[in-house]
């Protein structure tokens, strides 16, 4: 029953949430706003044929008999049970009933301290007329649990069923059908009867059957007997049911949680009257912008990781194309340094003709970098037009936004001049610094009078 309880109150949480989706007012106290949206997952609606013990099962679950059985006792017009708990002391127990006829149904408010809150619609059989019209107003387009009620008797052809082949047109995937076996005393005396039976509770049945969980009120395993495990298997069922509706129902509350946000924030754009006001609130606009901006240098995200790609695998591509290999070639080497000393100077130092090769090969790497930081700068520029469409605060002011937009793209062109300027700056330094080391180093290797005996 405790899980029945509970299951009643998410029902009830979800009742709101529907109303709430549909633009009606959700007021648990007013009966009228309880009436026009009101929740079927607590609702079992219960099919079989004539004289099936469809009753009798719903006697069962409200712990009471309240509805008539036996012979003459056959349902003529669809009879709902709204089953509401009152706590009455338990040596006090007793059912209160208020009860109504309408020319469709006969509706009856049953309130009891030992039935789980549900809704009860007891219907005629299915064998009997055209059920279309209710099964309409009570099955289709709703979540009510379908219990079917199978005589005993009727276990060995339960696959031929007409309520088992309403429930599949109903409820295809079973996600709300129980089954129920009835009667089961009656046939005790046919083996195949109860071998028919016994399939069924351990779901080895036909087919058609397979996916739908089975209970006996009597003669059944203990996990499948009686009115708790009726209990136990409706609850089972009810929250199957929920987990496939929450997901719409979720994602609804979610666009309707941003609509809302988003009719806040129009409501607070229009407090923003003074100077003050409107300067603070677009330094609150910057520093979003600047938080989306650096997370997308950080992290990689829209297109940050482009600029790792442009240091670790473009730069270095394109100082491996530069053509050292023809620089450093031997007759090259040799007319740099004629050329630069003269025949005669080079003979004691060719000091200044290596200098002039290697300017030339540190100049070589003036242009990659120029390069990289050309790449670079334009991947920053996609990542501010990013950046600012990652920034809730900028969508609501297009001006301003676009105005952001022009001023961070204006700051990054003057950083790429900069840029630029300080990568030649920096190779203009390393070769100040490199020449004197690695003329040192030549010299004290013999390579420079390798040079000169080969020259």
């Amino acid at each position: 029953m405790e899980a029945i309880e509970e299951l009643s109150q998410l029902s009830n949480s979800m009742r709101q949430a529907s109303a709430l989706l549909a633009d009606e007012d959700v007021d648990e106290t007013s009966s009228s706003a309880t009436s026009r949206r009101t929740s079927t997952f607590l609702n079992v609606l219960a099919l079989g044929n004539t004289g099936a013990g469809k009753s009798a099962v719903l006697n069962s679950l409200i712990g009471h008999p309240a509805l008539p059985t036996g012979e003459g006792g056959a349902t003529r017009a669809p009879i709902v049970i709204d089953l509401t708990r009152d706590d009455f002391p338990k040596q006090q127990d007793r059912l209160s009933k208020i009860s109504g006829k309408s020319r469709d149904e006969i509706y009856l408010r049953l309130r009891t301290s030992t039935a789980p809150p549900l809704k009860l619609i007891d219907l005629p059989g299915v064998d009997k007329g055209n059920l279309d019209d209710s099964l309409n107003q009570y099955a289709e387009r709703s979540d009510a649990i379908l219990l079917v009620v199978i005589p005993a008797s009727q276990a060995p052809e339960v696959a031929s069923a007409k309520a088992i082949r309403i429930a599949k047109e109903l409820d295809g995937e079973c996600t709300r059908t129980v089954g129920i076996i009835s009667k089961i005393d009656q046939a005790s005396s046919e083996p195949k009867v109860l071998a028919a039976v016994q399939a069924l509770l351990l779901n080895q049945g036909p087919r058609s059957t397979a996916d739908i969980p089975w209970v006996a009120l009597i003669g059944a395993p203990q996990s499948k007997l009686g009115r708790l495990a009726l209990v136990e298997t409706l609850a089972q069922q009810i929250r199957s049911r929920m987990r496939v509706r929450l997901p719409n129902l979720l994602s609804g509350l979610q666009s309707k949680s941003q609509i809302v946000q988003d009719e806040l924030v129009k409501l607070g754009e229009t407090m923003v009257h003074s100077a003050e006001g409107t300067r603070a609130l677009a330094l609150e606009l910057c520093r979003e912008f600047e938080d989306k901006f650096l997370q997308h240098i950080t992290t990689g995200e829209g297109g940050g990781w482009k600029v790792v790609a442009s240091f670790e695998g473009n730069f270095p591509n394109r100082i491996k194309q530069l053509p050292l290999d023809r620089h450093f070639d031997l007759n090259n080497v040799k007319r740099i340094v004629l050329e630069a000393d003269g025949y005669q100077p080079y003979l004691i130092s060719p000091e200044k003709g290596l200098r002039s090769l290697i300017k030339g090969v540190l100049e070589l790497a003036k242009e990659p970098s120029r390069l990289c930081v050309d790449e670079v700068h334009r991947v920053l520029v996609d990542i501010v037009s990013a950046a600012a469409n990652a920034t809730p605060g900028l969508g609501r002011y297009p001006p301003f936004k676009r105005e952001v937009v022009a001023i961070a793209t204006t700051a990054l062109e003057g950083f790429k001049n900069d840029a630029k300027n300080m990568v030649v700056a920096l190779v203009d330094m390393e070769r100040r610094l490199f020449l004197p080391n690695i003329l040192s180093g030549w010299c004290r290797g013999g390579w420079i009078d390798s040079v000169v005996k080969r020259s």
